[in-house]
């Protein structure tokens, strides 16, 4: 059976007391099941680079593993559904600028667990006429948006990157930012932020 995600590194596999079987990424970071009919299902650990590797059922009903590089032991509820990890963007830019004046917009995404998420897309919704002049993700083709990708985010960690533009000719102007992952969010409501900027006249 070819795994979901590629490079995962796979390792140690038991059987576990809902006679599925489940086993350890090691390179992905995740713990995975399949069932006897070939079904997978994948679950991010919360924390980055934990190096699981060997699994077993416990006495408790729940699957055991180690954490090589975390130092650690982990447990996972054999019932345990789709994982979740609650996604939120903060934005943030300076409250006055000058007609014409470079300024920074910076956009936080934070993981507030319980799972890492996987394929987070950031994306920061420029004012119209603004101009990229910083070192910033380049601008899709014909629009004024910014997009990054974050392959993997653990729970807890966060990333943040700026984004560098010059003032529209215009008395107020809006940018928004909105994140969303594949790991699905039990919690939208932080998923978007917005800042407003004034601009003075020269």
């Amino acid at each position: 059976y070819d795994l979901p995600a590629a490079d995962s590194g796979p390792d140690g596999i038991a059987t576990g007391p809902d006679g599925n079987l489940w086993f350890t990424e090691q390179i992905g970071n995740a713990i995975g099941r399949i069932t006897p009919e070939g079904e997978f299902a994948r679950y991010p650990l919360p924390v980055a680079d934990s190096f699981p590797t060997r699994i077993t059922a416990g006495p408790d009903g729940g699957m055991w593993f180690t954490e090589i590089a975390g130092d650690r032991i982990g447990r996972i509820e054999v019932g345990a559904g789709r994982p979740k990890a609650d996604l939120a963007v903060r934005l943030s830019a300076p409250a006055t600028v000058r007609e014409g004046e470079e300024y920074t917009y910076t956009v936080t995404v934070t993981d507030k667990g319980p799972f890492g998420a996987a394929d987070a897309v950031v994306t920061l919704n420029l004012p119209r006429g603004a101009q990229v002049t910083g070192a910033a993700p380049a601008a899709d083709p014909g629009s004024h948006r910014v997009s990054r990708r974050i392959d993997a985010l653990g729970a807890g960690q966060l990333r943040v990157f700026h984004v560098t533009v010059r003032a529209a000719q215009r008395p107020v102007v809006v940018a928004s930012a909105t994140v969303r992952a594949r790991t699905p969010d039990p919690r939208r409501g932080d998923n978007t932020d917005r800042a407003v900027t004034r601009v003075s006249r020269r």
